[in-house]
């Protein structure tokens, strides 16, 4: 059975974008050699952004952050991942009507403070990046309001914000949470999130 080792990582506040890019670089390079006992970790990025793990052979890996996380994750099967913080200010009854199938509207519009819809976003989102393509082609994403064998999402507590986190895999191969070997920061607590039945 293929493992994913994941990562999530509090950031220090405040937040500040090129130191935190670079602690976050050199933590994450010095975790990802651990996991996979290689000495040398070389990477690049597809045309469309998509890193690709291009020494040790055969491994694969995805990052996001959000607000004051980040995450990371690796493993020899291809991936996607998303992180997303909660925030029930954003307009997203507008954001799904633009960017969402139908089916998903209505599973958004089920939910008072916007949670579905965050959780909805990380998985189109980790969809995305396991196929290489950028955000603005969220509109091309499947729909992915019903459980999937291939995508599978969690709530992500860390003292009072949420987020949600998602990772997907190729359509043929199947994800169980006994494939995750976690990695968290102390006061990050994670619950698997299943999509609610309409």
């Amino acid at each position: 059975m293929n493992k994913l080792y994941t990562s999530i990582l509090k950031l220090p506040a405040p937040y500040k974008p090129s130191v935190h890019k670079e602690d976050l670089t050199r933590q994450t390079r010095k975790w990802i050699k651990e996991k996979t006992a290689s000495p040398t970790w070389i990477t690049t990025r597809s045309s469309l952004g998509k890193p690709l793990v291009l020494q040790p052979p055969g491994w694969y890996y995805s990052h996001s952050h959000s607000h004051f996380l980040a995450a990371a994750s690796i493993g020899k099967m291809n991936m996607g991942i998303d992180l997303e913080r909660v925030n029930p200010q954003r307009r997203y009854r507008d954001l799904a009507r633009e960017y969402f199938h139908k089916e998903e509207i209505k599973a958004c519009l089920q939910s008072e403070d916007g949670e579905i819809f965050f959780a909805l976003w990380t998985r189109k989102e980790a969809w995305l990046k396991l196929h290489g393509h950028s955000i603005w082609n969220i509109k091309e994403t499947p729909v992915l309001s019903s459980p999937l064998a291939n995508i599978l999402s969690w709530k992500v507590l860390c003292g009072n914000e949420s987020y949600y986190f998602s990772i997907a895999i190729e359509k043929e191969q199947r994800l169980s949470v006994e494939q995750i070997s976690w990695s968290l920061s102390p006061d990050v607590q994670i619950f698997p999130w299943t999509v609610p039945e309409a």
